[in-house]
């Protein structure tokens, strides 16, 4: 291990301690990398002196086992992200026009059921015009509006659905892209 592997890993481990307290002991580990070096030690026999990293957090924090080790940092692969970016084109080429073809769907849907909701308004514009309904519009107003009520509920909860499909697939894509694992 390197000097600097060394105070990465040790001042990752030492992150429960306050800032000032934190760098002035790294501070004082890397001086004492300089003052080894100068007189000929190499970075790996020093690291070896200092002992594992954990260890020193451990006895540095006062914890009597050495704490978890914190997740490393997470690091970039551009090929990845190259190789992600290319699946992601292409499978959305397919699925945002079905997405789109559906999301039409919905709302035809709705303004359908707004039509049938609405219907008796224009059954009182015909009885306006001409003062006389049938009973056969009556009987077909009173339908629409069933109908109406029936696709204004399944709409309601379509749209609910459609819209958690909708950003479920894209917080999906976005994880993909930045390489989270999806749970």
């Amino acid at each position: 291990m390197n000097k600097n592997q060394y105070l990465d890993t040790l001042s990752r481990y030492l992150e429960p301690m306050p800032g000032a307290d934190r760098e002035r002991m790294l501070n004082d580990i890397e001086a004492y990398f300089l003052s080894g070096e100068q007189i000929g030690k190499s970075e790996a026999q020093i690291a070896a002196e200092l002992g594992d990293p954990m260890h020193v957090a451990a006895q540095t924090l006062g914890f009597a086992s050495p704490p978890a080790p914190p997740p490393a940092p997470p690091q970039r692969d551009p090929a990845r992200i190259f190789g992600v970016t290319i699946l992601l084109f292409f499978l959305n080429v397919v699925m945002l026009p079905i997405g789109a073809a559906l999301w039409s769907v919905l709302l035809g849907v709705a303004a359908a059921t707004l039509g049938l909701l609405l219907s008796p308004g224009v059954v009182v514009l015909g009885w306006l015009n001409n003062a006389h309904i049938p009973p056969v519009g009556l009987f077909a107003t009173l339908v629409a509006i069933g109908i109406g009520l029936l696709l204004m509920v399944a709409t309601y909860y379509a749209s609910k659905l459609w819209i958690w499909l909708t950003a479920e697939y894209l917080r999906w894509n976005v994880n993909l892209w930045r390489g989270r694992t999806y749970a």
